[in-house]
């Protein structure tokens, strides 16, 4: 039976608490934990991105008897988007589903594949959470050998150079990592070590040859044992430094210099067997992490969460087996998969390609109460006019804070898909999208993706 309690999709009251809840605070729950990849379990209440308990997302029970919008209404909603893109050169496409049940409300060119850009992320998600345990935790420590040190990590691309924070990006800080370090050396009367960065995550992390060619590659940070910020030269860039495990180790040398042990840099390597772990600090779960790339699109953690799942799923672990794992997990669960092609799992390829209805399938899983992944995935799905990527778009106040989805952008692509509730109170799922916008353009489009969204709302 489908229930919507497990789609976060609420009415205009609900929705302005949760508004008012989260801009009270950025602050996360901290939970103790191991970096445990296993298979998920069933999903419980998700922490929010406030220290004040969002509202319980509890839909009406009587949804499944509101008036579902019609494919006429549906129709002349869409038809300025259409338009537009007859006039501009360029395809539209867009499919809505009923929540409530499954059925189809209205297709425009959604019978076919299209390039996704960052909305395979929804996909991503859906394949890391099937695999990965949630509510573990990835830890980056110091091993200790004599006078050498060793910086391990588990993947934690989102440290911070502080202290330990509630934030999700700098839950574990390297300064607090430093000073834990430093007391457990001079406890040991030790003042001067050799500190040795940690070797390559993954045997294989070459990447799309596409990405190149695209001129797309910028756009993603180095697959890690850590990094700093996914890598980021600076926050919110899409600049990253080649070499994230060098940088971290760096900035956590200068860290324990200011608490007053001198650092020389070794060659890479593992600990030791026998070496003793004097330190670590541990991140945001698996499931706040996942959410953040959810949030920010962030393609860098987007492509180590489908390293992680591959791996853990006894995959190839290299960008190939990566998709092939997601490929075949989406398939296992019952999601079609048969125009199916990507290259990468942040969408960054314009050569990747998801049919609407295979979003559509995971999306409508998220209504059903027995299903174990897709009510999380989308629960951290950003909510709009509030949140992410959707901070600044879809702010009507019919349809912010109404509507959760993941947007996709690429030079020539735009689109997006989530779910939102009507005037009636209909839940209603939505995959729309632009490609082919000639010089570049897709930016300029995404208004019309907005306005159909928000017509729904008022409908």
């Amino acid at each position: 039976m489908r229930r919507g309690t497990t789609a976060a999709i609420v009415g205009a009251t609900s929705a302005a608490v949760l508004i008012a809840a989260y801009f009270v605070a950025d602050v996360h729950d901290i939970a103790p934990g191991i970096f445990t990849l296993s298979q998920a379990s069933a999903p419980s209440a998700v922490p929010t991105a406030s220290a004040v308990p969002a509202p319980t997302l509890n839909v009406s029970q009587s949804q499944s008897d509101s008036q579902a919008p019609t494919a006429q209404q549906l129709q002349e909603a869409w038809a300025p988007a259409a338009s537009a893109a007859e006039e501009g050169g360029w395809t539209a496409w867009a499919l809505v589903v009923d929540a409530n049940n499954g059925q189809t409300l209205f297709q425009s060119n959604a019978e076919s594949a299209h390039t996704p850009a960052s909305i395979t992320k929804i996909l991503t998600a859906y394949t890391a959470l099937s695999h990965l345990d949630p509510n573990a935790h990835l830890t980056t420590s110091v091993a200790q050998s004599d006078d050498d040190i060793y910086l391990e990590g588990e993947g934690d691309l989102l440290l911070g150079e502080g202290t330990n924070s509630l934030d999700v990006s700098g839950r574990a800080g390297l300064e607090t990592l430093a000073k834990d370090t430093a007391n457990a050396l001079t406890s040991k009367g030790i003042s001067h070590v050799e500190l040795h960065a940690a070797p390559a995550l993954f045997a294989d992390t070459k990447r799309p040859a596409s990405w190149s060619e695209q001129q797309v590659a910028g756009y993603e940070g180095q697959l890690a044992p850590y990094a700093i910020d996914a890598g980021r030269t600076y926050p919110k860039s899409n600049e990253f430094y080649p070499d994230s495990i060098s940088n971290v180790a760096e900035v956590f040398a200068q860290k324990l210099s200011e608490q007053g042990i001198s650092v020389d840099f070794g060659v890479r390597g593992a600990a030791p067997q026998g070496a003793n772990r004097i330190a670590s600090v541990q991140s945001a779960s698996l499931d706040e992490q996942i959410r953040w790339m959810l949030y920010h699109s962030d393609n860098t953690l987007a492509d180590q969460y489908c390293h992680f799942a591959a791996r853990q799923a006894g995959a190839e672990v290299t960008f190939d087996g990566a998709v092939k794992n997601l490929e075949k997990t989406l398939a296992d669960r019952g999601i079609p998969t048969d125009q199916l092609s990507l290259e990468d799992c942040s969408g960054l390829s314009s050569n990747d390609r998801i049919a609407p209805k295979t979003l559509a399938a995971i999306l409508s899983q998220g209504f059903e109460a027995s299903q174990p992944v897709a009510p999380r995935v989308v629960r951290n799905l950003p909510w709009a006019g509030v949140q992410g990527t959707l901070a600044h778009r879809l702010n009507d106040e019919v349809v912010a804070g109404n509507a959760q989805a993941k947007t996709g952008s690429l030079s020539e692509v735009s689109s997006l898909a989530g779910v939102v509730s009507t005037s009636k109170g209909h839940q209603v799922i939505f995959i729309v999208g632009f490609d082919k916008v000639p010089g570049d353009g897709a930016y300029s489009t995404r208004s019309y993706l907005d306005n159909f969204v928000t017509a729904i709302a008022k409908m």
